[in-house]
């Protein structure tokens, strides 16, 4: 599931490459035209890269075919988009440049300093996976660092629209600053029907709008719900008495 492929999408001839939802996760992919009963493989690039970095989402910007390097940028839910680029064909080419660049002026004089707040959050993120008649779906929670952890959060769930969308583990700045400045965890809800999950997954929520995906955002807060405080077994990690959703069209 794919808005569009890149403007320069061929590694050679016979090979494209494009970035698509492989269940929460933006991912790099490539696919042989000539062969392909072989299907779509899903690329590991970052292995090379900090262990911070790992099932982080990527997106492709551009290839050029000539050498086979590709331009790309990642990110997860604590670490904002970094430019990459690598060589699909060299298992030691990948080269993170930097912080993806500004494409327009910001004159607001307070924004430099939040703004590098939200380069360095202290927040922890996890990809937690569920299965109901057959069909995965899974769910996204950031939630800060506590040096003292002996008070459970406040939580906003957040299921995506569509119905067919997904939220991935890509950096979403709104939401990162709800938990850095507010204290509070997020929860993001790919319910069943979320694209990424292959076609069964899709086809599951046909008819039942409304019914399976409510079910879904329910199971996945009473699994929040249940969580602890990793060294603090006695407490909560989500006070279940300050819980509230915000969503934009279906969600």
């Amino acid at each position: 599931f794919l808005d569009s492929l890149p403007k320069s999408c061929f590694l050679s001839e016979d090979e494209i490459a494009f970035t698509s939802l492989w269940e929460s996760r933006d991912s790099l992919l490539r696919f042989s035209l000539s062969n392909a009963a072989n299907g779509v493989k899903n690329v590991v690039w970052w292995k090379n890269l900090a262990t911070e970095w790992k099932d982080s989402s990527i997106q492709i910007l551009d290839i050029h075919r000539e050498t086979g390097y590709l331009l790309a940028q990642i990110s997860n839910p604590v670490l904002p988009y970094q430019l990459l680029l690598f060589n699909l064909n060299d298992n030691d080419s990948n080269v993170l440049v930097g912080p993806a660049p500004k494409s327009f002026a910001i004159t607001t004089k307070h924004l430099p300093e939040r703004e590098a707040s939200l380069y360095n959050p202290q927040i922890r993120w996890q990809i937690f996976r569920h299965e109901t008649d057959g069909i995965t779906f899974n769910n996204i929670l950031i939630h800060p660092r506590k040096a003292n952890n002996t008070a459970s959060l406040p939580l906003v769930v957040v299921p995506h629209g569509g119905p067919h969308a997904c939220l991935s583990n890509s950096f979403i700045g709104s939401y990162v600053f709800l938990v850095e400045s507010l204290g509070v965890a997020v929860l993001f809800v790919n319910y069943r029907g979320s694209t990424g999950f292959g076609q069964d997954s899709i086809e599951s929520l046909l008819g039942k709008i409304g019914t399976n995906d409510v079910a879904d955002i329910i199971t996945s807060l009473n699994h929040a719900l249940s969580l602890n405080w990793n060294d603090n077994a006695d407490v909560s990690l989500i006070d279940a008495n300050r819980v509230g959703i915000v969503g934009g069209s279906h969600g």
